[in-house]
């Protein structure tokens, strides 16, 4: 049997900065880039990323997510 030298969820880690992701806002689905990886601070020790979403024509917005909430986008 193979040892997990890593943290949790690192062998299965998919995500980076600069990956395009797409999640849910309500009945919007919104897409954004991460921004920060947060580490495994949140509920559980998920991880939390740092999503910043271009919301035209000048104004960012600025969300953290669970990598539970967001998929990659196509």
């Amino acid at each position: 049997m193979a040892k997990n030298s890593g943290t949790p969820g690192e062998a299965r880690r998919s995500f980076h900065l600069g990956s395009r992701v797409r999640f849910l806002l309500g009945a919007r689905h919104m897409e954004g880039v991460i921004i920060e990886d947060r580490g495994f601070i949140g509920v559980g020790g998920r991880r939390l990323w740092g999503i910043e979403v271009d919301m035209k024509p000048d104004y960012f917005a600025r969300f953290e997510l669970s990598e539970e909430d967001f998929k990659a986008a196509d």
